[in-house]
């Protein structure tokens, strides 16, 4: 009799053990599923566009300040017409002519050539390590409402803070570390300043502009017989506020690749927009995009245009310290689509999948 009842406890803990695992593993694709419908498109314009066309992204970027910066950087990565792939840095190269904290608030064309950042990088070409690709981009923002240098407010609060401990006559014999310690309160005010002014303009109204080219290094070499076009992009978008808690993005994006194989992808043009709320414990994000893919072949049937669609609501669950998430999208009208169509699904995780930028 025991033995009966021993071999039913094992039997069920084995199918709820199974019918566990099976659940697992459907929640893992749905997460993916509305990972993809939170991520699949881009709204924005690359905060590196060139970067964003190589296909491995870098994990270290250099930030160069000087021309000497510059020129030492290009001096360790060549060697005569070669050149060692992997690298990865930027440059404000139009800061020069930003001119004074009172120029660049009144000057419109002060603004963009502060904010304006030229990339370059490379990486082995993952069908070919003999060859590498290269590739140049600039990000240009011509209107950012939440650049700090715009908002006198915010540098009149910064000011005082530092006017609370430089106002006060300090001790001729003071010494460096009862300097750091006089100042330290002024600069723990100043980043919680500088916190508090990104949290409360998040959303505000900007304009960006991007584009990016990429060729193909034969050999690694960097010359006119060795380098081949490979793609291009350009992007442009539009971030509105909606309240305090949410954003509206409008974008366009351009691209082609000129050494598609044969009867392959050779151009992806997509415009949208997207809408996004945040609250402390829930997120709620719909967007639209129409995509049109051109066919390198020129048979204007391999064409393709679709829409694509999403409307996805996360929201904490304290008690188990997850996320759950329901989303409803997919992609219509594509002619090979058969499995890209609209559906529902849920799924819950552990940190949330909407993010707020």
């Amino acid at each position: 009799m025991h033995h009966k009842i021993l071999f039913r406890l094992i039997w069920l803990a084995a199918i709820s053990f199974v019918s566990l695992d099976a659940v697992q593993a459907q929640n893992k694709d749905a997460k993916q599923q509305i990972s993809e419908f939170v991520n699949g498109v881009g709204y924005g314009v690359p905060s590196t566009p060139a970067f964003e066309i190589l296909p491995d992204k870098p994990s270290e970027v250099v930030h160069l300040l000087t021309p000497n910066d510059f020129q030492t950087t290009i001096k360790s990565i060549f060697a005569g017409s070669r050149f060692r792939p992997g690298f990865a840095f930027d440059v404000r190269p139009l800061s020069r002519f930003a001119g004074s904290l009172e120029r660049y608030n009144k000057n419109f064309i002060s603004r963009v050539a502060w904010r304006t950042v030229l990339a370059l990088g490379s990486a082995a070409d993952p069908n070919d390590p003999a060859d590498a690709l290269v590739s140049v981009g600039m990000r240009i923002p011509l209107i950012d409402k939440a650049d700090p240098r715009t908002r006198l407010d915010h540098i009149n609060r910064l000011e005082q803070a530092y006017e609370e401990v430089f106002g006060k006559q300090p001790n001729f014999d003071e010494s460096r570390v009862d300097f750091e310690a006089r100042i330290a309160p002024a600069r723990r005010r100043a980043d919680s300043l500088r916190q508090n002014f990104e949290k409360s303009n998040w959303n505000a109204f900007k304009v960006d502009l991007g584009f990016a080219e990429m060729w193909r290094a034969k050999n690694n070499r960097f010359n006119g017989n060795s380098l081949g076009h490979e793609r291009f992009g350009v992007w442009s978008a539009a971030g509105f506020p909606l309240s305090k808690q949410g954003q509206l993005t409008m974008s366009a994006k351009l691209s082609w690749r000129e050494t598609s194989p044969f009867n392959q992808e050779s151009a992806r043009h997509v415009a949208g927009g997207r809408a996004r709320f945040f609250w402390k414990t829930a997120a709620f994000s719909v967007e639209g995009a129409q995509v049109w893919s051109k066919n390198k072949s020129g048979a204007t049937s391999l064409n393709d245009a679709w829409l694509h669609f999403a409307a996805v609501t996360e929201f904490k669950i304290p008690v188990l310290n997850s996320w759950i998430a329901i989303a409803y999208g997919g992609d219509t009208g594509r002619r090979a689509g058969a499995k890209r169509k609209i559906s529902l699904s849920y799924a819950y995780y552990k940190n949330r999948l909407i993010p707020k930028k």
